[in-house]
């Protein structure tokens, strides 16, 4: 009764039926369930919809059980390469990304285990407002990430979707984009077919396999760790997939911000340091640093980019960033170009509201416009 991994019934594939999923997800811990399972992708009758498919399949790489599943029927296959070819590729990206994101989610598990905390949890139980209670298909997966999936179609002029993201306080980096938000606000987030918002706050720390093309789950395959800048620590849990937790190991990272210098520390390991390679292969991907000097254990001969290391579990590794730059957004009146460029209309049209943006009210601009150029006037 302490693990109940729960089901959520023969899902029909539909719009309304994905929109109550994340819901449905993150407020089953309320009663005990902090593992609750889909049919991703819907599992019956319904239609057959490319995009619904998509954004069905990305939720469910940030739901606790990633389980593609429909009835017995030769046109309810979940299999990608049954798609076309744009959604195909897309469902590879993600379904990569879900075997990546092993070592975060390997330890998100454990932290309920021992600690209770789901992998999926409504916001109002980080934050007490009334805010937090607003956002129904927003939660955190595991204890650093905030997700809202996608959960309606694509706008047809704009070929973009939207979800209404609530950003508590901070600067949230979104993890596809790149793009940086001002917290303490809600925001309409438009995304192609090819994300939905993941969001990481000031220090995030997140573990991954630098490898998703396999079904390798050895210690002894290398990492990437993505840091954001801020102040923030991450403890890795690790075992020897056999003994339930009797044999394991913890790496503790932590990563410092002062004004423009930033430094980064894994810690020794502990616990059975033997499960872990004499040196293993890990790659750090500062991701919202454009440019600096970086020193590893006092020698300079690196990167921001990507800086490859090999790490001895018994030993300290610092890395010390100086003179660092902080990626920036791209500019407004670009985003703003942009965003008119995709538009499906007419190019006349287009180029008497860029040339006046202060006047929007006169130029009959749709609503789905106006919502994704406020966007841009949330970030940073």
């Amino acid at each position: 009764h302490r693990y109940p991994l729960g089901f959520s019934g023969d899902t029909h594939c539909t719009w309304k039926s994905l929109d109550f999923q994340p819901y449905f997800t993150n407020t089953a811990s309320n009663a005990g369930y902090t593992w609750w399972s889909h049919d991703i992708g819907g599992h019956m009758m319904g239609v057959q919809d490319d995009e619904l498919y998509l954004r069905w399949l990305q939720y469910g790489v940030f739901s606790p059980i990633n389980r593609l599943h429909s009835s017995n029927s030769d046109f309810m296959g979940k299999e990608p390469w049954k798609r076309s070819f744009a959604a195909s590729a897309v469902s590879k990206k993600f379904l990569q990304l879900r075997h990546r994101l092993i070592p975060y989610l390997y330890t998100a598990n454990y932290q309920t285990h021992t600690q209770g905390i789901p992998v999926c949890m409504p916001m109002y139980y980080v934050h007490d407002n009334e805010d937090a209670y607003r956002c129904r298909n927003e939660y955190y997966f595991g204890s650093k990430l905030l997700v809202c999936p996608i959960t309606q179609p694509a706008d047809k002029q704009l070929n973009l979707a939207y979800a209404d993201v609530w950003l508590p306080e901070g600067r949230w980096t979104d993890f596809f984009t790149g793009r940086i938000y001002r917290g303490g606000q809600w925001v309409a987030m438009h995304r192609d077919i090819d994300s939905i918002p993941v969001l990481a706050g000031e220090g995030t720390i997140i573990p991954m396999y630098a490898n998703g093309e396999s079904n390798d789950l050895s210690l002894d395959q290398p990492l990437e760790i993505h840091i954001w800048r801020g102040n923030g620590s991450y403890e890795l849990y690790e075992d020897d997939g056999e003994t339930k937790c009797a044999d394991h190991v913890v790496t503790r990272m932590e990563v410092t911000e002062s004004g423009n210098t930033l430094r980064f520390v894994i810690h020794p390991a502990e616990g059975k340091r033997e499960l872990l390679p004499e040196k293993r292969k890990v790659n750090l991907i500062f991701r919202d640093v454009l440019s600096a000097d970086v020193s590893v254990n006092g020698s300079r001969e690196f990167s921001p980019k990507g800086i490859g290391l090999l790490v001895s579990a018994d030993k300290e590794t610092v890395v010390e960033l100086t003179n660092v730059i902080p990626m920036e957004n791209p500019d407004p009146k670009q985003l703003r170009s942009d965003l008119l460029t995709r538009f499906q209309g007419d190019n006349l049209w287009k180029n008497l509201v860029f040339g006046d943006m202060s006047n929007l009210n006169s130029r009959k601009i749709p609503a789905s416009v106006r919502r994704a150029l406020k966007e841009i006037d949330a970030l940073i």
